[in-house]
């Protein structure tokens, strides 16, 4: 890769790419009343842990849950704990303090695990709407067909597709190169 310096009769290679030290958050300038905003996503992210951590626990002591659907269920729940917390701290940091940088580390890491987790959180759907559909189109061979070990390699092979993916994202924005 080239550029034109000063001077056109020269050019010089340019074999590095420039990473800014920071971002600057700009959807969040302006709007009136930021305070509410924060109590507002304070309530629903204690809300949300609350509730995911207690159906996670209900399903983990409950033995007549200790069924697959609810494999997929726990699952859900366990991603959404995971998505809230990758998600909702940097915003309670900008409405409560204002502070609208991020550092280039710092958001390529907040992009892989909001999106691994909304990934998941996607696949997870994915896989109780399988559920359901083999509960109605096969009833009779329900048990055989969405036993404990398929349930886990659906789940594990859906974890290990969304890493593939948003680790693959990841790595392809790594190489971009960004201006000033």
């Amino acid at each position: 890769m080239s550029y034109l310096t000063s001077d056109p009769n020269q050019t010089e290679n340019i074999d590095t790419i420039i990473r800014p030290p920071y971002f600057f958050i700009s959807g969040f300038i302006d709007i009136p009343h930021m305070e509410y905003y924060y109590i507002f996503l304070c309530f629903v992210y204690i809300i949300s842990l609350v509730g995911n951590t207690f159906v996670m626990m209900v399903i983990y002591m409950d033995n007549s849950l200790h069924s697959p659907k609810y494999i997929a269920v726990f699952n859900l729940a366990f991603t959404d704990v995971c998505g809230s917390t990758a998600m909702v701290p940097k915003l309670l940091d900008m409405f409560l303090f204002s502070r609208h940088l991020i550092s280039y580390d710092h958001c390529l890491t907040s992009l892989f695990f909001i999106f691994l987790f909304l990934n998941m959180q996607s696949f997870n759907l994915t896989i109780l709407s399988y559920d359901r559909l083999v509960a109605i189109c096969c009833p009779l061979r329900y048990h055989m067909i969405v036993t404990h070990r398929s349930m886990f390699q659906l789940t594990g092979a859906a974890w290990a597709f969304a890493v593939f993916l948003v680790f693959l994202a990841v790595f392809f924005i790594t190489r971009l190169s960004f201006c000033r």
